[in-house]
């Protein structure tokens, strides 16, 4: 059967995907370095940090080490004094680069940073979360790399959630940083089902080339690194979205596919 592929326009507004996101015990067995009233950060490996804030569902923030500086990748939604709580647990100097333009990921800490590099997105959006941006701003694109000196961070894009997501991969480590590309087992996706296969398909061949065995979410609790195994289900999903084998519940002006605990929230009146 030949598949019609058609964009799906999503409707869905931050505040609804932030009311979307299913909250969830944590169960970080990380160590704590940090505790504060409105971030933790825990230690992943000798050179790497997660951390998250507690206004959007554990909006997460990772800090990546190399001999020369450190990678932080989102800024939670309202940290004050956030660069110093990292000066603090890393002495590189900081680079902040964005998985997205989501006020959850790019929240007001941003201003703490003399640079803030990101994957271009549409002018309006740009326009609306960098009008009052003084610093620097840098374009990633998909493929490049982030030489931190003896550790080098590669960068693609992953569109769906937003036009601008992308995922940020460490080949030696063996894991990646992917934001809200794949949702972390719930995805509110803004984009067409067959953009989000292609995306599934092209991390899903890059993990198995570089033996990525997981990617750290946008929101990370603990217990929901996503695996290649979440993906093949998400490429399971969308292909039988497309087919009509699957169909999602009606939800408000969203369809919701469930499938073993993954969930896909998406618009289809256009297909």
């Amino acid at each position: 059967m030949k598949k019609i592929f058609t964009t799906i326009a999503c409707v869905i507004t931050f505040a609804s995907c932030a009311l979307a996101q299913q909250t969830s015990p944590t169960s970080y067995t990380e160590k704590l370095v940090y505790q504060g009233k409105d971030v933790e950060f825990r230690q992943i490996d000798e050179h790497t940090w997660h951390g998250h804030g507690n206004m959007v569902y554990n909006e997460a923030i990772y800090v990546i080490e190399g001999n020369d500086k450190a990678l932080v990748i989102d800024a939670g939604t309202n940290i004050p004094g956030l660069r110093k709580i990292i000066e603090g647990i890393t002495s590189k100097p900081v680079i902040l680069a964005l998985t997205h333009f989501h006020p959850d990921h790019s929240g007001s800490a941003i201003h703490e940073f003399d640079e803030l590099w990101f994957f271009p997105d549409t002018k309006d959006t740009e326009d609306r979360y960098l009008k009052d941006y003084k610093g620097k701003t840098v374009n990633m694109t998909d493929g490049m790399t982030i030489d931190l000196g003896g550790r080098q961070i590669h960068v693609f894009h992953t569109p769906g959630h937003t036009y601008g997501s992308c995922t940020f991969l460490d080949y030696e480590a063996g894991y990646g940083f992917s934001g809200d590309s794949f949702g972390s087992t719930n995805l509110l996706l803004n984009s067409s089902v067959e953009g989000l296969m292609g995306i599934c398909t092209k991390m899903l061949k890059l993990m198995e080339i570089h033996n990525i065995a997981k990617l750290y979410p946008g929101h990370y609790h603990g217990d929901n690194p996503e695996t290649a195994e979440v993906l093949r289900k998400e490429l399971f999903m969308c292909e039988g979205i497309l087919t009509g084998a699957l169909e999602g519940e009606q939800q408000r002006n969203v369809k919701v596919l469930n499938v073993l605990g993954t969930r896909i929230q998406y618009d289809d009146r256009k297909n």
